[in-house]
Parts: structure tokens; sequence; C-alpha cells
């Protein structure tokens, strides 16, 4: 029916173009008009539905009309163009659609429900600015209809170039800002310079690098501990492999004393190794002040700097 409907159009083109752009407001808008609705009948009849679409969309626009409004809905329909549709949708608010045109009107707004939003750039007052839509050019400053998802924008403000990603939403108007190379930014409150004495380190807790340090020495007294424990045990097994328990040889004594001294060793660091990480768990948790100064370090030409 669509395709019939066409030949149709296309046959008394001329007709239509007369009768239908007469109230045009001036005759180039109705020259040029007739001339993209050709081009529309033209692509149509080689099966290009969306270059139709985009032509009979561009008729409309020059010269408003029920007919090529109607031509391009159904070649996008047909193109299945839901940005376009939507744009067409939108037009045809400007009257109560009646007969053929409500009928492609409301099988549009089926084809292309929550397929399409729109993208609004707003520019600063006084700039130069531009815009694209992943790459295409996006007119500034009015909502623009683009696919629902994610688009990047790219607003160029007096020649500085912003890239911003935007989520278009269903129905929904997604606003994206340009701002000015070196706009003012909030000042940062003044710096009140301590009183002598007054303890701020203690009052806001230990930086965390007195956490670090005792995580550090906890480590080491660990390692050592473990080190003199396996050392005992090796001279446990060297004193029972001499049979020292069942005889009284000279090298057994020096055994026996070096194994209770690497025992001995071993007790003094567990205890220490227990209180280091006791006291680093209590100072991490309740006296350091992980939002103060952090040390860092950065290589340098010739050294360095913490």
């Amino acid at each position: 029916m669509k395709l019939a409907r066409a030949l149709v159009i296309a046959s008394f083109a001329s007709l239509v173009s007369a009768s239908a752009f007469a109230q045009a407001p001036s005759a180039d808008a109705r020259a040029r008009a007739k001339e993209a609705y050709d081009r529309g009948v033209e692509a149509h009849g080689k099966g290009d539905m969306q270059r139709a679409a985009q032509e009979f969309a561009r008729a409309d626009a020059l010269a408003p009309t029920p007919v090529a409004l109607q031509a391009a809905l159904d070649a996008a329909i047909e193109a299945d163009d839901p940005v376009l549709g939507s744009e067409l949708l939108e037009r045809s608010t400007r009257a109560k659609p009646a007969g053929a045109l409500a009928a492609s009107v409301s099988t549009a707004r089926a084809r292309f429900a929550g397929r399409a939003g729109r993208v609004r750039v707003q520019c600063p007052s006084g700039s130069t600015c531009m815009a694209t839509l992943d790459g295409a050019s996006l007119e500034t400053q009015k909502p623009v209809w683009a696919r629902t998802g994610q688009h990047t924008v790219v607003v160029q403000v007096d020649g500085d170039a912003q890239t911003k990603l935007v989520r278009v939403e269903p129905e929904g108007i997604a606003d994206v800002a340009g701002t000015k190379t070196g706009a003012a930014s909030p000042s940062p409150a003044p710096a009140h310079d301590e009183p002598k004495g007054s303890g701020r380190g203690l009052r806001d807790g230990f930086p965390p690098i007195v956490f670090y340090a005792g995580v550090g020495v906890t480590v080491l007294l660990a390692g050592a501990t473990t080190y003199f424990a396996i050392d005992t045990k090796n001279k446990h097994d060297e004193f029972d492999n001499l049979g020292c328990a069942r005889a009284n040889l000279s090298d057994c004594e020096d055994l026996k004393d070096q194994g209770q001294s690497s025992q001995t060793t071993t007790n003094v660091g567990l205890v220490l190794t227990g209180v280091a990480g006791v006291a680093t768990a209590v100072i991490g948790a309740a006296f350091t002040n992980w939002k103060g100064p952090m040390i860092a370090a950065a290589p340098l030409p010739g050294g360095g700097s913490v």
C-alpha cells in the first residue's frame, strides 16, 4: 500500500507541489522544497528509503505540508530511523493530523516509542561554540533527537575541545554544558596559622607513616623469631641424632647450651612480636589520622624526593 501511495505521489508530484506549497513564505522556499521533494520521490523509486525520508523531511522543513510530512514519516518507518522519525512526530504536533497522515503518525509512534531521546548542548554566553555528536555536526542551544544509549559529545568553546560522555534516555533531554577555559573555580578556604605549642599533631593523630613503621618492625621481629625457632629445632634434632640423651659427650654440652640460647631468643622474639603487632593494630585503628599528609617518593635527575 505504501509503495502504491508513493507511486501516486510521484505521478502527481508537480500537482502536489503546486498546491501543497502554495502557503510557503517565499517563492525561493517553495522552489527548494519542490526540488527536495522530487529528490525524495526519486530516491523512493530506487528503494533508498533513508535518503527519501531525509529529502521529504527537508521539503517539509522548507515549506511545511501534510503531504511532505506523511511521505517523510512513511519513508522513515520503512528505513527504521527512530531519530528522524521522532523529529517528524514532533513536527506533527503543529496541527492535528487527519486522514492518511494520522494513520502514519500512529504507526510511527508505535514503531519508534522508547528508541530516541534528545541532546541539548549549552554554551557559555559570548563564546564561539560548536559541537558534534559521535562525530556528526550537532546544533547547539536546542534539543536535538538522538538514539537512546551512550554517546560522545565534543563541544568546542572558543577553540577549546571538550569531550563528554552522555547517556540519552527515552523521550528525555540530556544536557551537555560547555565551559570556558580558565573559568573561575571555587577559591580554597584560607589557611589559618596554628598557634605554637597547640599540639596539633597529637590532636589529629599520628601520620600513617607511624603505622607502616610499626608494621615493618612487626614483620622484622616475626622473621627473626622464625629464624631462631628453626635454629632451635635444628639444634634439638642434632642433639637427638648424636644420642646425647643417652650419653654424656663433650659436644652434647655445647649443643645443649646453643639450643637453650636459641630457645630463649625465640621466646623473647615471640613476646616482642606479639607486643609490636598489638601496638601497631591499636595505633592504626585508634590513633592514626588517615586523612592527613601521606609520604610519597618521586624520582628526580641525579636523585629523588620524598
